[in-house]
């Protein structure tokens, strides 16, 4: 699934962890690296930060991979990365989550969610660790085609990963209940496990096992799945969460809002987001 991989390194950001988890990711499978470094316009000249960036391409990246460079300016950030994926054929794109104070901000990684064709790996400052598991997240609750698309997906990279990792997946399912419920706080997670769990479970176990995933396990929620993931991502400490998005625009996405989105905002872990075929 992955011949090509885009990693987006900010200057003066926490780009350890993202070069190493980049590096080690593009040996599992093979792939050929391209990095788009992006520096402000006063350190495009600087030999120290062509200097740093070397030193982590050397550091991080087996000498039998192949690395394309692409020094950036931080004017054109979004594009950049949009034209380097379709132009290189990029099936996925690895950052750091963007920030207040940095060059990408959180809306950038909003519209990647929304224009990118490939998965976004989104690279938090955790360091991964031996036997700890993937997580994905799906909808069972949706049957339409878009959804059955989206969840083929989510295991299908869920699958491949914990091939290359070496590391068990868990899956996670989350029982949705309607906004006004849960902002009028008459909402009682415990009792709708107690009605629902079982068969949601059961329903759960047909669909990883209908796509060929052996799960390690299989979580059941309910409520606000901001919190539930963050809470689960604390509990079980995925070195990995991924989620499905249809990359919502405009109005809708506004009103409607993306569970993609609301996850990354609240999750501990690396999120890669997948959309479906």
């Amino acid at each position: 699934m992955i011949n090509n991989i885009l990693v987006v390194w900010e200057f003066g950001h926490h780009n350890s962890k993202l070069m190493k988890k980049s590096g080690a990711l593009a040996q599992q499978a093979n792939a050929n690296v391209h990095i788009a470094a992006f520096m402000p316009e006063n350190e495009l000249d600087n030999p120290k930060a062509k200097d740093e960036l070397d030193e982590a391409i050397s550091k991080n990246f087996e000498d039998n991979l192949i690395v394309n460079l692409h020094i950036c300016s931080p004017q054109n950030l979004v594009n950049d990365i949009l034209n380097l994926h379709t132009e290189k054929h990029i099936d996925l794109v690895i950052k750091c989550k963007g920030e207040d104070g940095q060059l990408f901000k959180a809306s950038d990684d909003l519209r990647l969610i929304q224009e990118l064709t490939c998965p976004l790996l989104v690279s938090s400052n955790h360091k991964l660790k031996p036997n700890q598991p993937i997580l994905a997240t799906i909808d069972i609750d949706e049957s339409g085609e878009e959804q059955t698309k989206m969840n083929a997906e989510v295991l299908a990279w869920s699958s491949y990963l914990a091939e290359k990792t070496q590391k068990d997946v868990d899956v996670v399912y989350n029982i949705p209940m309607s906004k006004a419920v849960l902002e009028l706080d008459v909402f009682d997670s415990e009792e709708v496990l107690l009605k629902e769990e079982s068969s949601a479970k059961k329903k759960l176990s047909e669909t990883v096992q209908k796509h060929g995933v052996i799960p390690n396990q299989l979580h059941i929620l309910a409520g606000d799945i901001g919190k539930n993931i963050k809470g689960m991502t604390g509990k079980i400490k995925p070195d990995l969460l991924i989620v499905g998005s249809v990359g919502r625009k405009g109005l809708k996405g506004l009103f409607i809002g993306n569970t993609a989105e609301v996850i990354l905002k609240k999750a501990r872990s690396d999120v890669l987001v997948v959309k479906p075929k």
